[in-house]
């Protein structure tokens, strides 16, 4: 399964290239400790690739089956630790904890899913597209100048 495989670190990529690296992979990878914004996920999430990553941010969310979905799309994910039954996209996994060789079952698992996931169709679904994240802002930005008396940023 990992003969022909390798892992590249390319350093900083100019951001109108980025969508290109994410074509070229065959999964997201990540265990970071601690996630605010989490746009990477959503970037690889965009271009269909498997992920594998720990709990963080709203991964598990961003990830998660929605009750409308039929479930043949999504798989149920087992910790080590404990059992999940979160529904995620097919191909995708999230690990409870940051330990290496869960996350490298959970890396194999990826790997031999071989294909891409349905993350561009979810990021759709989850109102998460650049204009749609644009017109949400300004509509809060809207009803909170709005508001009488309020004709300034506090």
């Amino acid at each position: 399964l990992l003969e022909n495989k390798k892992v590249v670190f390319t350093g900083m990529i100019d951001p109108e290239e980025v969508h290109s690296y994410y074509q070229l992979g065959d999964v997201f990878a990540c265990a970071s400790t601690s996630e605010t914004q989490g746009l990477t996920y959503y970037e690889a999430m965009a271009c269909g690739l498997p992920i594998v990553s720990t709990d963080v941010g709203d991964v598990k969310e961003r990830l998660a089956h929605q009750k409308d979905q039929p479930d043949n799309k999504l798989s149920t994910i087992y910790s080590l630790h404990k059992t999940n039954d979160t529904k995620l996209l097919a191909g995708c996994f999230v690990s409870e904890n940051r330990d290496p060789k869960e996350l490298a079952g959970l890396l194999l698992q990826t790997l031999a899913y071989e294909q891409r996931t349905e993350g561009k169709q979810k990021i759709m679904e989850d109102g998460l597209r650049n204009e749609d994240v644009a017109k949400k802002l300004i509509n809060i930005y809207t009803l909170i100048f709005s508001r009488e008396g309020t004709n300034k940023l506090l």
